[in-house]
């Protein structure tokens, strides 16, 4: 999925880098602290990283993009300070869209941050809860194994950080192991991990909705009404500069597509003599497409 996003930035002279989730890069992370929906630390960190390096060496062309989120700029511009875009999908597109709320003016002030685009976008895991343990479908196709996933992780932590000690007070360990719901797992890890009062909290505390109009670049999201992770009911309204926004949000819906069902490679064949050409998938291409829109208004 990372290759086929990087590959529709760079058919638009992107450059693009990637950054991956604590614990979702083939390694073990050297920290207790794991990623959450929220969790916007180790982006801030990585544009503090990029744009300290641009000052050193201006004509530095990196890009930051992510397991689920993703950082552009393009080597066209002629400007000293390269600007940045982001990108990202599913949990990864929550992560962009909050730290963006979070950042305001800051993104552009600071990072020189100037245009977003994701696809997958949850705004608030708390109204999407129950997606993932009332439908049957959704329960055993993707929630059990990401329970059992996250109960091994678990493992992992209590031996690596906690000594083995079953029972540390650093997180719930037996609440973990017993867990029948992802969001028990929530409550027992990832909110005493972070200080969070529960799971709801942490939905609350976490969710990119509340922060949406203090977005300062312009914004694309694209989301599929069939997705069976998301509450269809609850999905925002078309935030624009006009309903009290710092900048343009335009939130698209397709009527299918699933859950980033629209994102995976495809293959151009051409005629029955060539070899199969990989090419991006719609939904990487609108993305781009947004993207290299904001660039060429702004910069070219």
């Amino acid at each position: 999925v990372s290759v086929n996003m990087a590959r529709a930035f760079t058919d638009k002279n992107m450059d693009v880098a990637c950054i991956n989730f604590r614990g979702c890069c083939g390694a073990p992370t050297e920290s207790i602290m794991q990623y959450h929906g929220g969790f916007t630390d180790d982006l801030i960190h990585f544009l503090d990283e990029y744009t300290g390096r641009q000052k050193q060496t201006p004509g530095n062309n990196m890009l930051a993009l992510t397991e689920k989120l993703f950082l552009m700029n393009s080597h066209r511009t002629e400007k000293k300070r390269k600007p940045i875009y982001i990108s990202g999908f599913s949990m990864g597109a929550n992560v962009a869209l909050k730290c963006l709320g979070d950042l305001s003016m800051d993104a552009i002030d600071k990072y020189n941050i100037r245009g977003a685009a994701v696809t997958g976008a949850p705004f608030n895991i708390g109204f999407h809860e129950r997606q993932l343990t009332d439908f049957p479908i959704q329960r055993f196709v993707y929630a059990e194994s990401l329970r059992k996933s996250m109960q091994n992780r678990v493992e992992i932590l209590v031996d690596k950080f906690c000594g083995g000690d079953k029972d540390t007070d650093v997180f719930d360990y037996w609440k973990c192991r017993s867990a029948r719901t992802i969001g028990d797992i929530e409550d027992g890890l990832i909110a005493p991990l972070y200080g969070f009062k529960d799971r709801y909290d942490y939905y609350e505390q976490s969710a990119s909705l509340p922060v949406m109009d203090k977005i300062a670049v312009p914004v694309y999201v694209l989301n599929a009404e069939d997705d069976p992770f998301f509450n269809s009911h609850l999905f925002p309204w078309k935030q624009c500069c006009d309903r009290g926004g710092v900048a343009p949000v335009k939130l698209e819906t397709t009527v299918d597509g699933g859950h980033l069902g629209h994102i995976f490679h495809r293959d151009d064949r051409g005629s029955e003599e060539d070899a199969p050409i990989p090419v991006s998938s719609f939904a990487p291409m609108e993305l781009a497409r947004f993207i290299k829109h904001v660039h060429t208004s702004n910069f070219v």
